[in-house]
Protein backbone atom coordinates (compact mmCIF):
# COMPACT_ATOMS: atom_id res chain seq x y z
CA UNK A 1 0.00 0.00 0.00
CA UNK A 2 1.28 3.34 -0.95
CA UNK A 3 1.29 6.03 1.56
CA UNK A 4 2.58 8.47 -0.72
CA UNK A 5 0.74 12.28 -0.52
CA UNK A 6 -0.70 12.85 -3.98
CA UNK A 7 0.62 15.06 -6.17
CA UNK A 8 -0.17 18.56 -6.39
CA UNK A 9 -0.03 20.26 -9.97
CA UNK A 10 0.44 24.08 -10.09
CA UNK A 11 -1.25 25.93 -12.69
CA UNK A 12 1.42 27.97 -14.49
CA UNK A 13 1.02 31.38 -14.11
CA UNK A 14 0.93 33.91 -16.63
CA UNK A 15 4.45 35.79 -17.29
CA UNK A 16 4.36 39.17 -17.03
CA UNK A 17 5.85 39.76 -20.19
CA UNK A 18 2.90 38.00 -21.98
CA UNK A 19 0.60 40.37 -20.33
CA UNK A 20 2.47 43.04 -21.41
CA UNK A 21 2.54 41.90 -25.07
CA UNK A 22 -1.30 41.37 -24.79
CA UNK A 23 -1.59 44.99 -23.84
CA UNK A 24 1.04 46.32 -26.54
CA UNK A 25 -1.05 44.17 -29.31
CA UNK A 26 -4.36 46.23 -28.18
CA UNK A 27 -2.76 49.38 -28.12
CA UNK A 28 -1.23 48.85 -31.17
CA UNK A 29 -4.43 48.09 -33.03
CA UNK A 30 -5.82 51.07 -31.91
CA UNK A 31 -3.12 53.21 -32.86
CA UNK A 32 -3.26 51.74 -36.42
CA UNK A 33 -6.70 52.68 -36.46
CA UNK A 34 -6.40 56.39 -35.36
CA UNK A 35 -3.22 56.98 -37.62
CA UNK A 36 -5.63 56.03 -40.82
CA UNK A 37 -9.27 57.13 -39.91
CA UNK A 38 -7.99 60.71 -41.22
CA UNK A 39 -7.84 59.36 -44.16
CA UNK A 40 -11.44 59.08 -45.15
CA UNK A 41 -11.71 62.40 -43.96
CA UNK A 42 -9.10 64.07 -46.16
CA UNK A 43 -10.11 62.20 -49.26
CA UNK A 44 -13.93 63.72 -48.41
CA UNK A 45 -12.41 67.18 -48.08
CA UNK A 46 -10.86 66.37 -51.45
CA UNK A 47 -14.10 65.20 -52.89
CA UNK A 48 -15.64 68.55 -51.88
CA UNK A 49 -13.29 70.59 -52.79
CA UNK A 50 -13.05 68.89 -56.25
CA UNK A 51 -16.67 69.01 -56.67
CA UNK A 52 -16.96 72.93 -55.68
CA UNK A 53 -14.09 73.67 -58.01
CA UNK A 54 -15.98 72.16 -60.87
CA UNK A 55 -18.86 74.13 -60.33
CA UNK A 56 -16.74 77.33 -59.92
CA UNK A 57 -15.18 76.36 -63.53
CA UNK A 58 -18.68 75.65 -65.46
CA UNK A 59 -19.87 79.38 -63.98
CA UNK A 60 -16.68 80.91 -64.73
CA UNK A 61 -16.55 79.50 -68.31
CA UNK A 62 -20.79 80.45 -68.70
CA UNK A 63 -19.77 84.76 -68.11
CA UNK A 64 -16.91 84.52 -70.25
CA UNK A 65 -18.86 83.73 -72.68
CA UNK A 66 -21.90 85.98 -72.16
CA UNK A 67 -19.32 88.57 -71.85
CA UNK A 68 -18.08 87.76 -74.94
CA UNK A 69 -21.25 88.04 -76.74
CA UNK A 70 -22.09 91.21 -74.84
CA UNK A 71 -18.04 92.40 -76.26
CA UNK A 72 -19.00 91.69 -79.75
CA UNK A 73 -22.75 93.17 -79.48
CA UNK A 74 -21.83 96.33 -78.82
CA UNK A 75 -18.80 96.57 -81.29
CA UNK A 76 -21.56 95.87 -84.02
CA UNK A 77 -23.64 98.34 -82.38
CA UNK A 78 -20.57 100.92 -82.73
CA UNK A 79 -19.56 99.92 -85.96
CA UNK A 80 -22.59 100.10 -87.41
CA UNK A 81 -22.91 96.25 -88.53
CA UNK A 82 -25.88 95.31 -90.37
CA UNK A 83 -24.52 91.77 -88.87
CA UNK A 84 -26.87 89.27 -87.01
CA UNK A 85 -26.55 89.73 -83.45
CA UNK A 86 -25.09 86.31 -81.42
CA UNK A 87 -28.61 87.06 -79.30
CA UNK A 88 -31.28 84.89 -79.63
CA UNK A 89 -33.85 87.28 -78.86
CA UNK A 90 -37.63 85.86 -78.29
CA UNK A 91 -40.01 87.60 -80.45
CA UNK A 92 -43.39 86.81 -79.12
CA UNK A 93 -43.73 89.14 -77.35
CA UNK A 94 -43.04 91.72 -80.89
CA UNK A 95 -45.38 89.63 -82.73
CA UNK A 96 -48.20 90.15 -80.45
CA UNK A 97 -47.33 93.75 -79.82
CA UNK A 98 -46.17 95.76 -82.72
CA UNK A 99 -43.35 97.85 -81.95
CA UNK A 100 -44.15 101.45 -81.95
CA UNK A 101 -42.31 105.07 -81.90
CA UNK A 102 -43.74 105.61 -78.06
CA UNK A 103 -45.41 103.27 -75.71
CA UNK A 104 -48.79 103.18 -75.87
CA UNK A 105 -49.03 104.02 -79.12
CA UNK A 106 -49.59 102.53 -82.55
CA UNK A 107 -48.68 103.62 -85.99
CA UNK A 108 -51.61 105.61 -87.86
CA UNK A 109 -51.74 103.04 -90.80
CA UNK A 110 -51.89 99.70 -88.26
CA UNK A 111 -54.31 101.94 -86.71
CA UNK A 112 -56.39 102.39 -89.43
CA UNK A 113 -55.96 98.15 -90.29
CA UNK A 114 -57.08 97.65 -87.08
CA UNK A 115 -60.23 100.37 -87.03
CA UNK A 116 -61.15 98.80 -90.52
CA UNK A 117 -61.00 95.33 -88.82
CA UNK A 118 -63.22 95.94 -85.79
CA UNK A 119 -65.83 97.67 -88.35
CA UNK A 120 -65.99 94.54 -90.63
CA UNK A 121 -66.60 92.31 -87.50
CA UNK A 122 -69.66 94.41 -86.67
CA UNK A 123 -70.89 94.52 -89.72
CA UNK A 124 -70.47 90.61 -89.46
CA UNK A 125 -72.43 89.95 -85.73
CA UNK A 126 -74.94 92.60 -86.84
CA UNK A 127 -75.74 90.17 -89.85
CA UNK A 128 -76.50 87.70 -87.26
CA UNK A 129 -78.60 90.13 -85.45
CA UNK A 130 -76.84 89.04 -81.83
CA UNK A 131 -75.26 92.48 -81.70
CA UNK A 132 -76.75 92.93 -78.30
CA UNK A 133 -74.79 89.99 -76.97
CA UNK A 134 -71.51 90.86 -78.75
CA UNK A 135 -68.86 93.30 -78.27
CA UNK A 136 -65.97 94.83 -80.35
CA UNK A 137 -62.85 96.98 -79.05
CA UNK A 138 -59.62 97.68 -80.25
CA UNK A 139 -56.20 98.07 -77.64
CA UNK A 140 -52.46 97.43 -77.54
CA UNK A 141 -52.72 96.80 -81.33
CA UNK A 142 -55.06 94.10 -81.21
CA UNK A 143 -58.57 93.91 -82.31
CA UNK A 144 -61.34 91.60 -79.66
CA UNK A 145 -64.57 90.15 -80.39
CA UNK A 146 -66.40 88.67 -77.09
CA UNK A 147 -69.49 86.78 -77.85
CA UNK A 148 -71.82 85.64 -75.12
CA UNK A 149 -71.99 82.11 -74.09
CA UNK A 150 -76.23 82.58 -75.66
CA UNK A 151 -74.58 82.64 -78.81
CA UNK A 152 -72.27 79.88 -78.90
CA UNK A 153 -73.05 77.60 -76.16
CA UNK A 154 -76.00 76.04 -74.46
CA UNK A 155 -75.87 76.92 -70.27
CA UNK A 156 -73.46 74.70 -69.02
CA UNK A 157 -72.05 73.11 -71.95
CA UNK A 158 -69.21 73.29 -74.06
CA UNK A 159 -70.41 71.93 -77.41
CA UNK A 160 -71.01 74.39 -80.20
CA UNK A 161 -74.66 74.81 -80.60
CA UNK A 162 -76.21 75.71 -84.37
CA UNK A 163 -76.86 79.20 -84.17
CA UNK A 164 -72.62 79.03 -82.39
CA UNK A 165 -71.93 77.14 -85.96
CA UNK A 166 -73.57 80.01 -88.17
CA UNK A 167 -71.99 82.89 -86.35
CA UNK A 168 -68.52 81.39 -86.78
CA UNK A 169 -68.75 80.96 -90.51
CA UNK A 170 -70.33 84.10 -90.55
CA UNK A 171 -66.95 86.08 -89.15
CA UNK A 172 -64.72 83.57 -91.21
CA UNK A 173 -64.03 85.60 -94.27
CA UNK A 174 -62.66 88.68 -91.65
CA UNK A 175 -60.67 86.40 -90.13
CA UNK A 176 -58.87 84.86 -93.07
CA UNK A 177 -58.69 88.58 -95.07
CA UNK A 178 -55.71 89.02 -92.29
CA UNK A 179 -53.24 86.83 -91.67
CA UNK A 180 -52.57 87.86 -87.62
CA UNK A 181 -52.78 85.14 -84.78
CA UNK A 182 -55.66 84.73 -83.41
CA UNK A 183 -56.39 83.70 -79.80
CA UNK A 184 -59.63 82.14 -78.40
CA UNK A 185 -60.10 82.82 -74.98
CA UNK A 186 -62.93 80.80 -72.83
CA UNK A 187 -64.61 82.91 -69.61
CA UNK A 188 -66.81 82.37 -67.14
CA UNK A 189 -68.61 83.75 -64.11
CA UNK A 190 -67.69 82.97 -60.41
CA UNK A 191 -70.23 80.46 -59.44
CA UNK A 192 -68.85 76.92 -59.43
CA UNK A 193 -70.24 74.59 -62.17
CA UNK A 194 -72.14 71.71 -61.15
CA UNK A 195 -72.47 68.55 -63.15
CA UNK A 196 -70.85 65.22 -64.50
CA UNK A 197 -68.38 66.59 -67.21
CA UNK A 198 -66.44 69.25 -65.90
CA UNK A 199 -65.27 69.29 -62.57
CA UNK A 200 -64.41 73.20 -62.30
CA UNK A 201 -64.64 76.32 -64.65
CA UNK A 202 -61.38 75.93 -65.61
CA UNK A 203 -62.22 72.79 -67.28
CA UNK A 204 -65.43 73.97 -69.15
CA UNK A 205 -63.57 77.30 -70.26
CA UNK A 206 -60.46 75.31 -71.59
CA UNK A 207 -63.18 73.26 -73.57
CA UNK A 208 -64.79 75.82 -74.70
CA UNK A 209 -62.05 77.98 -76.40
CA UNK A 210 -60.57 74.39 -77.63
CA UNK A 211 -64.34 73.45 -79.28
CA UNK A 212 -63.88 76.96 -80.85
CA UNK A 213 -60.61 76.54 -82.28
CA UNK A 214 -61.61 73.00 -83.52
CA UNK A 215 -64.59 74.73 -85.52
CA UNK A 216 -62.43 77.09 -87.02
CA UNK A 217 -59.50 74.60 -88.30
CA UNK A 218 -62.57 72.99 -89.70
CA UNK A 219 -63.70 75.95 -91.76
CA UNK A 220 -60.09 76.52 -92.92
CA UNK A 221 -58.14 78.68 -90.64
CA UNK A 222 -54.75 77.94 -90.63
CA UNK A 223 -54.56 75.84 -87.25
CA UNK A 224 -50.66 77.81 -86.88
CA UNK A 225 -52.45 80.96 -86.34
CA UNK A 226 -54.90 79.63 -83.42
CA UNK A 227 -54.38 78.97 -79.61
CA UNK A 228 -57.29 78.40 -77.01
CA UNK A 229 -56.89 79.73 -73.63
CA UNK A 230 -58.80 79.50 -70.57
CA UNK A 231 -59.48 82.01 -67.93
CA UNK A 232 -62.26 80.80 -66.00
CA UNK A 233 -63.84 83.31 -63.85
CA UNK A 234 -60.24 85.59 -63.21
CA UNK A 235 -61.11 87.89 -65.87
CA UNK A 236 -64.13 89.33 -65.40
CA UNK A 237 -65.79 92.37 -67.68
CA UNK A 238 -68.85 92.88 -65.20
CA UNK A 239 -69.57 92.24 -61.96
CA UNK A 240 -70.76 88.85 -60.58
CA UNK A 241 -73.21 90.02 -58.07
CA UNK A 242 -76.12 90.17 -60.14
CA UNK A 243 -77.26 88.34 -62.85
CA UNK A 244 -76.44 90.84 -65.71
CA UNK A 245 -73.19 90.33 -64.78
CA UNK A 246 -72.69 87.40 -64.62
CA UNK A 247 -74.06 86.46 -67.79
CA UNK A 248 -71.56 89.33 -69.44
CA UNK A 249 -68.49 87.43 -67.61
CA UNK A 250 -69.86 83.97 -68.93
CA UNK A 251 -68.21 84.47 -72.91
CA UNK A 252 -65.71 83.45 -75.17
CA UNK A 253 -63.10 86.31 -77.04
CA UNK A 254 -61.75 86.28 -80.52
CA UNK A 255 -58.42 88.05 -79.94
CA UNK A 256 -56.82 88.85 -82.98
CA UNK A 257 -53.10 90.43 -82.44
CA UNK A 258 -52.58 92.28 -84.99
CA UNK A 259 -49.06 92.23 -86.78
CA UNK A 260 -47.11 94.48 -89.39
CA UNK A 261 -45.10 91.93 -91.16
CA UNK A 262 -44.37 94.57 -93.88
Amino acid sequence: MNDSPPEITEKPKPRSGDQRWRTMSINSAGEDEGEHSWVLAYIDLLTILLTLFIMLLVYARFDGERLEMVTQALANTKAGSQQESPFQIDRELDDIAPQTDKPGEQSPDLQKKLNALADKLQQDIAKTGLLDNADIGIEKGRVTLQLGEKILFASGEAELTDGGHRVLRQVLPTLQSVDYEISIEGHTDNLPIINEFYASNWELSATRATFVVRDLIDLGINAQRLRAIAYADVKPVATNRDVAGRARNRRVSIVIHAVNRE
